[in-house]
């Protein structure tokens, strides 16, 4: 995906700056496409699940494909800028975790993608949904990121891992709530006599 590293060397070079930023412009379309998919894809799973509403098929199944259109334009736009300068890249530990965790968001999303005709109300497709949102923002903020803290993978994989364990608890409460609200008698008033 995008380099920072690789924009300050074009910069610096003014090598090709136009192409650079028809790449990065390009990139963040991508990013715009894809996350902002993934986002409400992401909300519309957790209130089906948390709720136990019927989801909306097709709003899935439209948004699915927004994603991997959003994916495809971040994997060629992401290796363009990556053939420019790769080698500080291959370096770069937050580069490194950023690409580990494109890669757990593209299987992931192979799983969602397969469970949309039938989607099943599940502790998994809680987890599948923290796992695609903190994927989502994680690839975000390491490529932001990614030249300012200089940690070792498995800090950054570490830190990730932890991220998706707290958003699917998160999840996990927040669905435990709604189904002891669901199961509670409802509240009646006692009305109080007039005098």
């Amino acid at each position: 995906m995008g380099s920072a590293v690789s924009f300050f060397a074009l910069r610096e070079s003014n090598r090709l700056p136009l192409l650079y930023s028809s790449l990065l412009t390009v990139h963040l379309i991508g990013l715009a496409i894809g996350l902002g998919g993934a986002t409400i894809g992401d909300l519309l799973m957790l209130r089906t699940v948390v709720r136990r509403q019927p989801h909306p098929t097709m709003l899935l199944r439209d948004l699915s494909l927004a994603i991997w259109f959003g994916l495809a334009i971040l994997t060629a736009s992401g290796l363009a800028l990556f053939a420019e300068s790769p080698e500080p890249l291959l370096h770069n530990s937050g580069f490194i975790a950023k690409m580990v965790v494109v890669a757990v968001l593209m299987l992931n999303g192979v799983f969602l993608h397969r469970q949309l005709p039938v989607f099943k109300l599940s502790g998994g497709t809680l987890l599948a949904g923290a796992i695609s949102s903190v994927s989502w923002y994680g690839a975000l903020l390491l490529a932001m990121f990614k030249t300012r803290f200089h940690l070792e993978l498995t800090d950054y994989l570490g830190i990730y891992v932890a991220a998706v364990f707290l958003v699917w608890t998160g999840y996990t409460k927040v669905q435990s709530y709604w189904l002891r609200k669901e199961s509670a008698p409802p509240v009646t008033q006692s009305r109080v006599p007039v005098a």
